[in-house]
Order: C-alpha cells, then sequence, then structure tokens
C-alpha cells in the first residue's frame, strides 16, 4: 500500500507520478485518474477491510497502523498527506454504514485513529463518536 501511494503522489520533483485507467471490456480506458486529479488530493485515508473476527480489537490495528507508519517514513511522500492505516472489519464497516448519509467517514476515522485504549473495538469508537454527536446507537 505504501508504495502505491508513494507511485501516485511522490514528493520528489525528479521522480515521475503514475497514473492509472479504469478500464472496459476492450481494455480501452474509461476513466482516468490523472496528475491533475492527483494533484488536488489533500488527505489520503488508508483503510484496510479484513474478514477476521480476532483482528477487532485494538492491538492488532495499533500493530499494523505502526507498521505502515515506520513504511510511509522510508517514502518520498508528504507526511500530511498520509493518514494513519485504520484496520476495519466487515463487520465495523457494516455498522458504519447507516450513519454516512450525516456523518463523513472521515470524520469518523479521524476519530478512530485518535490514540485510544488498546483494547477498545472500532465499535466502540463508533459508538462514543456517535454518542458525543447526539446520534443514537445501534
Amino acid at each position: 500500500m505504501a508504495a502505491n501511494l508513494e507511485a501516485v503522489f511522490n514528493n520528489d520533483p525528479g521522480q515521475r507520478r503514475h497514473t492509472y485507467s479504469e478500464r472496459d471490456k476492450d481494455n480501452r480506458p474509461t476513466l482516468r485518474y490523472t496528475l491533475e486529479a492527483a494533484g488536488h488530493v489533500r488527505r489520503v485515508y488508508p483503510v484496510l477491510i479484513v474478514q477476521d473476527f480476532s483482528l477487532q480489537i485494538g492491538f492488532a490495528n495499533r500493530e499494523l497502523r505502526n507498521l505502515f507508519a515506520e513504511e510511509i517514513k522510508n517514502r518520498r511522500l508528504d507526511p500530511a498527506l498520509v493518514r494513519p492505516l485504520s484496520l476495519l472489519t466487515v463487520e465495523d464497516l457494516e455498522s458504519v454504514l447507516p450513519y454516512l448519509d450525516v456523518v463523513p467517514f472521515t470524520e469518523i476515522i479521524d476519530e478512530y485513529i485518535k490514540p485510544h485504549e488498546p483494547l477498545y473495538r472500532f465499535k466502540h469508537v463508533l459508538n462514543r463518536y456517535l454518542s458525543a454527536h447526539g446520534m443514537m446507537t445501534g
């Protein structure tokens, strides 16, 4: 993930940035992600979605976040561009979906990447965030 971010958002002016395209069944570009589009990006939120329930506790998230942060430090990237990695399970993602029409996903992820007790799961952080903003949790 860090290598791909570096390929697209490399901050070394001597390095070529990569672009990419969505392609149709005949391998013709249908949607292009250009250097101009990349220049408008102000923040990248790396999110890893997993199915393994054992990765729900915060220790796994913290460990992967630390490993990813070390990897980002070794890349030619603006450190302010790439937010810390967030590890979510499919169930975590499903629990946030009903709220996305009133709360931006980035706000929820910003809350999740704040320092928390390592045993806190995403659902706990989400429920605290929603409660603090006067929203019912389920």
